[in-house]
């Protein structure tokens, strides 16, 4: 698992078996830091890699002023979002490229939206 530059967690194994291993101070994900980590896996002599990346960050429920919340990573944070089905000329439901996803995104977000 690599943050930039850094690795910051690896493990090997069978592939058969759960592989386990510790990331002693991971960046938890959220809308106002969206961390990713780059994932790579990696088969037999080195032949076979699938890359993909990841995040960290825990969903849970809890109590705040008597009234039971969503929390994400521990913290109540009111969700205020929009129901995304964006139409794209090109392709529809797809977006043509990543900075029109992205582009969509700032944009929303310079809305308010979280």
């Amino acid at each position: 698992m690599i943050d930039g530059d850094d690795v910051v967690g690896s493990a090997s194994g069978l592939s058969d078996q759960p592989l386990l291993f510790n990331v002693s101070d991971p960046k938890l994900w959220s809308p106002d830091s969206p961390n990713l980590y780059n994932v790579t896996v990696t088969m037999g002599q080195g032949q076979d890699k699938i890359s993909s990346y990841t995040g960290f960050r825990t969903i849970s429920k809890g109590t705040v002023d008597g009234v039971v919340r969503p929390l994400l990573n521990g913290n109540f944070s009111f969700i205020f979002g929009t129901l995304d089905q964006g139409y794209w000329p090109d392709g529809l439901y797809t977006p043509p490229n990543r900075e029109a996803m992205v582009y969509d995104l700032k944009f929303l977000k310079d809305m308010g939206f979280n």
